[in-house]
């Protein structure tokens, strides 16, 4: 099977798995956009992730994911460093006009710009579109992603989960005893000290 390693703090989270063997689920956008590590895509276990934290991509050609806020994996900063989630706040056509509308009506600031898959780059399009954003609130991050064969502008605030601290960055292997409710209980993830 194929394995990403995702550092934290101390330690590191693998997961593992077939790419092939997990099926691709698209849906529409929920409360919250997640973006996966970037050793899970490279991995191709994107898919793999999805399956095994109930979350779904946004469109078949789009690595970036999306989940309730009622999802367990939001609360549990063990997925939150697996893919980082952020709440949604406003969606707009992917046109400078659209675009500027939204971040002017938000109290956001414009903090950064994430893409995949489109021919733009991510610094240049916070140069473009920073000064539009209105508000002085930290944590605003735009995406352009693919929605359902679309390209569309998110407006996200970054909502990360806090990550809980191991003394002496112990081996700690998740199970269902500690997880009992959650999705993440059932995945082939463990967390292992980084440096033995």
């Amino acid at each position: 099977p194929n394995r990403a390693t995702v550092l934290m703090n101390a330690s590191a989270i693998t997961i593992a798995g077939e790419p092939l063997a997990s099926l691709t689920t698209v849906g529409p956008l929920r409360s919250h956009l997640l973006d996966p590590d970037p050793a899970i895509v490279r991995a191709g276990l994107v898919d793999h992730l999805c399956e095994r934290l109930g979350a779904l991509r946004l469109d078949a050609a789009e690595e970036y994911l999306t989940a309730e806020a009622s999802s367990p994996l939001l609360g549990n900063p063990w997925s939150g460093r697996l893919a980082t989630p952020y709440k949604v706040v406003a969606t707009a056509a992917a046109n400078p006009r659209q675009i500027g509308r939204m971040l002017r009506a938000s109290p956001l600031r414009l903090d950064a710009v994430k893409v995949r898959h489109i021919r733009e780059d991510a610094n240049a399009l916070h140069r473009r579109y920073r000064p539009m954003a209105g508000g002085e609130e930290p944590g605003g991050v735009l995406f352009l992603a693919r929605l359902d064969g679309r390209t569309r502008a998110v407006l996200t605030r970054r909502d990360p989960a806090p990550p809980r601290e191991e003394p002496g960055g112990s081996t700690v292997r998740l199970s269902p005893t500690e997880f009992a409710d959650s999705p993440l209980a059932a995945a082939a993830i463990t967390r292992s000290a980084a440096a033995d």
